[in-house]
């Protein structure tokens, strides 16, 4: 076993031993708090975008990548609202076509954004090469297409955030977000 290994195996026994409260299985987060939790997530990756498209705009991939983490938390929290547990999925597209099962709208601009974000972080259209913000390409490609416009995220995050709040029925998201 490696140190690595043998660091890891310590973490965990120590990690387990407060997983337990007076011998009890810990309970479930209700899922509009877990809503709320995504929701907080997703706009501190949203914030970090930001100061990256106005500080450091030649680090579009970064803001991209950070962009579509955050509009992945927030159409999982958004899913959250209305007590359905998301998939453990990257796929913004499959995402928000789940919300749109679920009876929240999009404008076009918000789904176009979304099928680009989603060409960059999770599936690139053309060549099918997965997460190319993250991981550098087995083959020689390039990293090219129409980028969204960062505005149109940040709308996109909001109307998220107001149609959720709808669905909630014992909290109010806005309060926090």
């Amino acid at each position: 076993m490696t140190q690595v290994e043998k660091t890891k195996a310590k973490l965990e026994s120590l990690f387990n031993k407060g997983n337990l409260i007076e011998n009890k299985p810990i309970k479930e987060v209700p899922s509009e708090y877990r809503a709320l939790d995504f929701f907080i997530f997703s706009k501190s990756f949203l914030s970090a975008a930001e100061i990256i498209e106005r500080e450091a705009p030649n680090l579009f991939v970064q803001s991209l990548h950070l962009s579509a983490q955050s509009i992945e938390l927030a159409l999982k929290a958004a899913i959250l609202s209305c007590d359905v547990k998301p998939k453990e999925i990257h796929d913004l597209v499959k995402l928000a076509s789940k919300l749109e099962l679920l009876g929240f709208s999009f404008k076009q601009i918000e789904i176009s954004s979304i099928v680009l974000l989603n060409h960059y972080f999770y599936q690139d259209l053309s060549t099918a090469t997965k997460f190319k913000t993250r991981y550098p390409t087995k083959e020689q490609e390039h990293l090219g297409g129409p980028v969204p416009d960062f505005q149109v995220i940040k709308d996109l995050f909001n109307s998220l955030v107001m149609q959720a709040n709808l669905k909630c029925k014992t909290i109010d998201i806005l309060t926090y977000v």
